[in-house]
């Protein structure tokens, strides 16, 4: 597998020609809805014989090799014992570029989904899932949990062999992260009692694998009262039913980093209570923000960076976006407004702008730009090539795993490229 940067007069059936591919292939791994939406710039994933030798072109070094192939450099000097120091190559050279299956790491894959999402995106992923995690339960002003209707995907989830996972979030009435509702329930010993208790039924009612804490904006006083929360939370669960505690968490970049968002995350502490700690590296680029990517990797780096340090790294998840944003510009702060938007309707929406994808190489991130009806636009999302750029990471830090927000409009680049580089476990082959 490799990525190809569609060039000008490229069609489908021109590059499966030139790759030996089925079309119907190259439209499937790629998320293609209408054929005649391919734009120059886009990036599309290419299936060949790994069995077959490449053969060493003008220009080719070993780094360049290895990143057309997805292979990791020293795993291409492994399978080429003839390569020996300086590792200097001569046009016309045969190298082999079947990667090792058994050098590759076994990690953890979660995906999130509203309850309301369509079974049939959902299913897409679940092949791959180790986890699926249904958004969101909450609780009302008496530490009740209110009730949603998630059997369906929770049913789902047995026939891809996958395991449920139950959310939990502060979010009100309206739909709402709330630092009330959060300060609320963390103030009264009464309330968090209720409601582990009815975490604990509902855990074994649907019989989930285990629970998402995801708990945001809470006040920066609390976060000794959220840190106690957690403790007994995990005991309640863990009492119930021996069940699996992931936390979520705000991208940090140290434990003194200020803002509502992020002061109650002591990652440290959290790290040591949860199973698993989800990073949520993503939203730099966000709707009332000033245009970017959604996840730069430089930014995704310093989380994994520091988290590293305070948090084991087999318990560390890194957030994945499956989306992006489409931002107008000029950006004027406090009235500026973008539009959250599909990856894989992206192609399509450039090609319908007469535009070309363009590719930020210090975000690792695909954008465009077009006019409509007066406004310029900017539109940053996610691709093959930084989908791949943000797998790599897991094995450079190695990672416990990846999660993904969210799963509501499938996006099969992700899986291909994840499922190419990792193993992914199901909770039962741990």
């Amino acid at each position: 597998m490799f990525i190809y940067v569609v060039k000008p007069g490229d069609t489908l059936s021109s590059i499966a020609r030139k790759f030996g591919m089925d079309v119907n292939t190259l439209i499937e791994i790629n998320d293609i809805a209408d054929p005649n939406t391919l734009v120059v710039g886009e990036a599309l994933i290419i299936l060949q014989n790994l069995n077959s030798v490449y053969i060493v072109q003008k220009g080719d070094t070993l780094s360049s090799i290895a990143r057309k192939y997805n292979i990791p450099l020293q795993e291409l000097l492994d399978i080429n014992p003839s390569l020996t120091p300086p590792y200097r190559l001569v046009v016309g050279q045969k190298l082999t570029v079947e990667p090792n299956e058994e050098n590759r790491k076994n990690i953890l894959l979660n995906g999130f989904a509203y309850y309301t999402s369509s079974s049939e995106e959902v299913a897409n992923a679940l092949t791959d899932l180790s986890f699926l995690s249904i958004f969101t339960y909450r609780y009302d002003e008496n530490g009740n949990l209110t009730d949603i209707p998630d059997n369906r995907l929770v049913r789902l989830t047995e026939k891809y062999e996958s395991s449920p996972l139950m959310v939990i979030t502060n979010q009100n009435e309206k739909g709402s992260f709330s630092s009330e509702y959060a300060d609320m329930l963390l103030k009264s010993n009464e309330k968090q009692e209720k409601l582990f208790q009815d975490i604990a039924n509902k855990l074994k009612q649907e019989i989930y694998t285990g629970l998402v804490v995801d708990f945001e904006y809470i006040l920066p006083i609390d976060v000794d009262l959220y840190v106690q929360f957690l403790e007994k939370l995990k005991k309640a669960i863990k009492n119930a039913g021996n069940f699996l505690l992931f936390v979520a968490v705000a991208p940090k970049y140290s434990s003194s980093q200020k803002g509502l968002l992020y002061e109650a995350h002591d990652y440290r502490r959290i790290g040591n209570i949860a199973d698993y700690v989800i990073l949520m590296t993503y939203e730099w680029g966000y709707t009332y923000g000033p245009p970017m990517a959604v996840s730069p990797i430089k930014e995704v780096k310093r989380v994994i960076e520091y988290a590293i340090t305070v948090i084991p790294k087999n318990k560390i998840m890194l957030g994945y976006p499956n989306y992006g944003y489409d931002f107008t510009l000029p950006y004027v702060k406090g009235k500026s407004k973008a539009k959250s938007v599909a990856n894989r309707d992206m192609p399509a929406l450039a090609k319908k702008m007469h535009t070309v994808i363009q590719y930020d190489e210090y975000q690792q991130a695909p954008y465009f730009k077009y006019k409509e009806n007066g406004v310029d636009h900017i539109v940053y999302f996610s691709d093959a090539r930084s989908i791949y750029a943000k797998s790599l990471l897991i094995q450079e830090y190695d990672l416990a795993g990846i999660s993904i927000w969210t799963l509501n409009k499938y996006y099969a680049p992700i899986f291909e490229i994840v499922t190419s580089l990792y193993i992914i476990n199901k909770i039962a082959d741990d």
